[in-house]
């Protein structure tokens, strides 16, 4: 990629980045925490690394609760100059993964 313009950044480029969201509700009149962590790292050009944790908790209700877990790789592959599309996999646990 060198001094090439290109609508993809290089993977080695790439710089590490995590969240975290702790959030406090109400979910069918019930009082209700949630924890969710996510973390991704670029390992190579082509390879990226996830992570993601996720509890919701109801309070006086600890039959409601659930958490979960997943742990993937994920590989892009570019469709032309405009488009990419990736494969990941992985280990899931847990009931409450949702989203990326």
């Amino acid at each position: 990629m060198s001094g090439t313009p290109s609508a993809f950044r290089s993977w080695s480029d790439y710089v590490p980045s995590s969240r975290v969201a702790i959030s406090l509700g109400e979910v069918e009149g019930l009082a209700s925490g949630r924890v969710d962590a996510y973390a991704e790292y670029g390992l190579s050009d082509t390879w990226t690394s996830t992570l993601k944790y996720e509890r919701v908790a109801f309070n006086g209700y600890p039959e409601f609760t659930a958490d979960g877990w997943r742990a993937t790789l994920r590989r892009p592959f570019r469709l032309g100059e405009t488009y990419q599309a990736s494969i990941e996999f992985g280990l899931l646990e847990g009931a409450a993964i949702g989203g990326a």
